[in-house]
C-alpha cells in the first residue's frame, strides 16, 4: 500500500509523529542494532532473522536506515524511503514557506555611495535557490511514484534517498528489481543535481520502454542511480578519478545488494 498524497502541513506533522515515536522507541527496536557498514549478504541476515512485528517497528521509526539497506527486500526499501520523502519533502516547504520577506539586495558601502550586494540578501536568495531547487527535484520523483493506474511504466520503488548530502540522492526504479528477468542500472554523470533529476528519470524510462519492447513477456526493471558525489564541470572536475574512485564502492555495493535480494548469484 502507498502513502496517499499529502500537503506540507500533514507531511510536516507526519514527521513530528515519527520523532516522537522514536523518542519513546518500542519495545524491539534500537537503531544500533541496524546494520551499519555491513555486506549486503550481512544485512539480509539480519533482516531475516526479524519477526514481522519487529520489522514493521523497525521500519516505522527508523526509515532512513532501514531505506538504505542494501540486500534487503525493495518493496520495504521503497516504503521507507517513502517515509524519508515525505518528512523530508515537508520540512522544506515549510522552510521555504517560513523565509522571511526578501531584504535589500542592494547596499551603499563607503563614503561615495557606492552600492555592493547585501549579505543578507545573498544568504536569503541561496537559501530560497537551494530550498527550491530540492522541492522541484521531489516534484519530479513524486510524480513517478505516484504514477496513475494504467501508466505505460511499471510501478517505481524509491531505494534511497537524501535531499541533505551533496547534490542529493535519489535511487529509483522502473519496477521491482527484485522479480525482473533483466535490469538494466543507469547512473548520470557530470552535473547530476537532486533539483535537475528529472531528466535522468525520464532517460531510464526511455530505457525501461525500450527494453520491454524487446522482452515483452517478460518483467523488466530500469534503475536511475544516484549515490554519489558527481562532478559539478567538465573540464575542472569530470577529468579526476576521485569522482568515480568514491562512488565505486557504493554502486559495487548496491549491486551486490541487488543480487542478495534477488536470491543470490545462483537463483534459477
Amino acid at each position: 500500500m502507498r502513502p496517499a498524497r499529502t500537503g506540507p502541513q500533514e507531511r510536516a506533522d507526519a514527521a513530528a509523529d515519527t520523532k516522537r515515536l522514536q523518542d519513546a522507541a518500542g519495545k524491539y527496536a534500537d537503531d544500533g542494532d541496524i546494520p551499519k557498514g555491513k555486506s549486503s549478504e550481512e544485512n539480509a541476515k539480519w533482516w531475516n532473522g526479524l519477526t514481522q512485528e519487529q520489522r514493521d517497528e523497525y521500519a516505522t521509526l527508523y526509515p532512513a536506515s532501514v531505506g538504505a539497506l542494501d540486500g534487503i527486500p525493495s518493496a520495504v526499501r521503497d516504503d521507507a524511503n517513502r517515509m524519508v520523502f515525505a518528512e523530508s519533502r515537508a520540512k522544506y516547504e515549510m522552510e521555504l514557506a517560513a523565509l522571511p520577506a526578501e531584504p535589500r539586495k542592494m547596499v551603499p558601502y563607503g563614503p561615495r555611495g557606492a552600492m555592493v550586494i547585501n549579505k543578507d540578501w545573498q544568504e536569503w536568495h541561496d537559501r530560497k535557490e537551494q530550498l527550491q531547487g530540492r522541492i522541484d527535484g521531489m516534484t519530479a520523483i513524486d510524480s513517478r511514484l505516484n504514477r496513475p493506474a494504467g501508466s505505460d511504466l511499471p510501478e517505481a520503488y524509491l531505494l534511497r534517498f537524501d535531499g541533505e548530502k551533496d547534490d542529493g540522492r535519489v535511487i529509483l526504479a522502473n519496477g521491482n528489481p527484485d522479480t525482473a528477468d533483466h535490469t538494466a542500472v543507469y547512473v548520470p554523470g557530470t552535473k547530476t543535481k537532486l533539483p535537475d533529476i528529472e531528466g535522468d528519470l525520464s532517460r531510464a524510462d526511455a530505457m525501461w520502454t525500450a527494453t520491454n519492447q524487446l522482452v515483452p513477456h517478460q518483467n523488466v526493471s530500469t534503475i536511475t542511480w544516484f549515490d554519489y558525489n558527481a562532478p559539478d564541470t567538465i573540464l575542472t572536475e569530470a577529468t579526476r578519478n576521485k569522482y568515480a574512485d568514491e562512488g565505486a564502492p557504493t554502486l559495487r555495493q548496491f549491486m551486490n545488494g541487488l543480487e542478495t535480494a534477488q536470491g543470490g548469484p545462483d537463483r534459477s
